[in-house]
């Protein structure tokens, strides 16, 4: 987790997938 910021907008795709 070096970039928060980076993983903030991945995040919103990853829950999106997941859910």
């Amino acid at each position: 987790m070096e970039h928060p910021v980076l993983w903030a907008e991945d995040n919103a795709v990853v829950v999106q997938a997941e859910v």
